[in-house]
């Protein structure tokens, strides 16, 4: 039987050390790495949405409309109706019991026909009108005719978009939406809004729908105006949401090259260091529209490389993680006021730990990750309470296999009992309600806000796919990376204030106060009898938005007695966070 060398002895020895830090009792600092790294630098604030916008013009009338008689007065015994195709004849004529049986004026009958419009508004038709055409009324029968609105096709010759100013949108790009609404098609708010999302999700176009009088007369067209977006937009910011061993400030910044091959597409480019310099990040995403139908297609790649500081010193530890992934995302649903979209993403990983001292050992921690994931995201604005309020929520699926590429690593894996190595399985969710309470221009705005995510896992772990309890966007009152562990979830609840615009005073703000906690299952399959943790805090907050677009978040948060956190020596209490954000376009 062949013996290992002394070395890889000790080599093992120092990754079983590190490997188990996390999960030992009342342990030391756990040494970072670079999994851990690379999970904490996703952050990346998002530009607003544009909201659709439609125009509409008069429209033409395919009879001449009846003309206004002051003196007219008629029992109507019964209504007809003519062009309808989507309500029968009983329905409508249900809706205008109140005009029949009794003698009625000119106003009256226009009533009638409005009431007729605003039924087919209501359920969508968006240019759908009913009126009263020129006619002599005989034995008490009053006609109504109904324009639904059908697309008159002049929209798909390509002719109907309009660029405004200096562009740099290929034409051919926006006509792949217009060509999803086929001619004849009804005009509906639901099919005009989709579209309208759609064109303005691209991130370089404020696109702006046009309904006109069509080519025939009951038809209309359409047609689409377009304003290009600058060239560049992005931001710049500071937190100190970094990690203890790297450097707690963070300073990033991350740059949008907007349509720059004329496709609808996007180049977003983002660095990020930390003050000390112990962690560098670089990434950068490419996306683009692949058809009319809103489906895009998206590669990225990012790099961090890390050397651990402060009591991590001695260690000479250094790292890397480095990604390289696609997507392909498609809106499965999109109207004013909720959203569903559909995410494929697979990524390839590479990670690399190194540990320097003592020299002769020189122990590597070296894998790869294969990860495919499908999830879905979406978004419902609604009025359950007269108030209204928002809920979001994401659910992704996810399998993996870790490998790891050196072998001293891999027998070090095994012998811990983690067994990190191979395939694995995943379930990431999160779901969060806003809930306006009540609005006062005078007094300011007061809403609740609660927030529900979490992770369950099929065995154990690569660092890289763990959940935190702590940091600014989980449980407040602990460091960030505190609680690493498998599975686990998290809970945030907040009182939010709006406050008035106050006088002299520039920007608004807003006041906060939350409660958090979360519970984690540190490993899936557990090593120690001690395998959980249960961390509560809370605290208030205050936020600013200010002039030139700068945003100023911060908090403050006292965690409960007898928890202290493991992965910072300093134990701040209060835990105090901040984030300074500038966007520019």
């Amino acid at each position: 039987m062949n013996s290992l060398h002394p070395y890889a002895l000790n080599a093992i020895t120092l990754l079983l050390f590190t490997s188990l830090m996390p999960v030992a009792e009342a342990a030391p600092p756990q040494v970072p790495n670079s999994g851990l790294l690379m999970r904490e630098s996703r952050e990346m604030p998002e530009l607003p949405k544009q909201k659709p916008e439609i125009s509409i013009e008069n429209r033409d009338q395919p009879r001449p409309p009846m003309q206004r008689q002051s003196d007219l007065r008629v029992t109507v015994q019964t209504f007809s109706f003519s062009g309808n195709s989507q309500f029968s004849n009983d329905e409508l004529q249900a809706l205008l019991t109140n005009y029949k049986g009794h003698p009625v004026s000119f106003d009256d009958l226009q009533a009638a026909a409005n009431a007729i419009t605003d039924y087919y508004r209501k359920a969508g038709y968006l240019i759908a009108q009913a009126y009263l055409p020129a006619q002599s009324i005989k034995n008490g029968i009053v006609e109504i005719v109904i324009l639904e609105g059908h697309l008159d096709g002049s929209h798909l010759n390509g002719n109907a978009i309009e660029l405004m100013g200096d562009t740099r949108i290929n034409k051919e790009v926006l006509q792949r939406f217009l060509n999803t609404n086929k001619q004849g098609e009804l005009v509906t708010d639901a099919e005009l809004s989709h579209l309208s999302l759609l064109i303005n999700d691209l991130p370089s176009i404020n696109g702006k729908l046009v309904l006109s009088p069509g080519s025939k007369a009951g038809t209309t067209a359409l047609a689409l105006k377009v304003k290009e977006k600058p060239l560049i937009n992005g931001y710049v910011s500071t937190d100190n949401h970094g990690l203890y061993s790297t450097g707690y400030y963070r300073f990033e910044g991350g740059l949008n090259v907007v349509n720059p091959f004329g496709l609808g597409d996007q180049l977003a480019l983002r660095v990020q260091t930390t003050d000390s310099g112990g962690s560098v990040m670089g990434a950068a995403n490419y996306s683009v529209p692949i058809n009319g139908y809103g489906t895009q297609l998206g590669v990225n790649f990012s790099q961090l490389n890390y050397s651990l500081g402060r009591s991590f010193t001695p260690l000479d530890a250094t790292g890397l993680a480095r990604t390289v992934g696609a997507s392909l995302t498609h809106p499965l649903y999109l109207s004013r006021d909720a959203r569903l979209t559909g995410i494929a993403h697979y990524e390839h990983r590479w990670l690399q730990d190194n540990i320097g001292y003592p020299s002769y050992v020189n122990p590597h921690n070296d894998r790869e990750i294969n990860l495919m994931s499908f999830s879905f995201a979406g978004s419902l604005h609604d009025n359950i309470l007269p108030t209204g309020g928002l809920t979001q929520g994401f659910l992704s699926v996810s399998a993996g296999e870790v490998y790891f590429t050196d072998q001293i690593a891999a027998l070090a894996d095994n012998l811990s009992g983690l067994n990190t190595n191979g395939g694995y399985h995943k379930l990431d969710w999160q779901l969060n309600r806003t809930q306006n309470i009540w609005g006062d221009s005078q007094w300011g705005d007061v809403s609740l806000y609660a927030n529900f995510s979490g992770q369950v896992a099929s065995k154990n772990l690569d660092s890289s796919e763990q959940i935190s309890l702590g940091g600014p966007t989980a449980i407040r009152a602990y460091p960030v990376g505190e609680g690493s562990a498998d599975e686990g979830w998290i809970f945030n609840g907040e009182a939010r204030y709006n406050l008035p615009t106050i006088e002299h005073i520039p920007g608004n703000f807003q006041l906060i106060g939350f409660i958090d906690t979360g519970f984690s299952r540190i490993n899936a399959n557990p090593l120690f009898n001690n395998n959980s943790r249960h961390l509560t805090g809370y605290g208030f907050g205050i936020n600013w938005l200010g002039l030139a677009n700068i945003t100023v978040r911060t908090s403050l948060a006292w965690r409960d007695v007898g928890t202290q956190p493991t992965s910072d020596p300093n134990q701040n209490a209060p835990q105090a966070y901040f984030q300074v954000t500038k966007t520019f376009q």
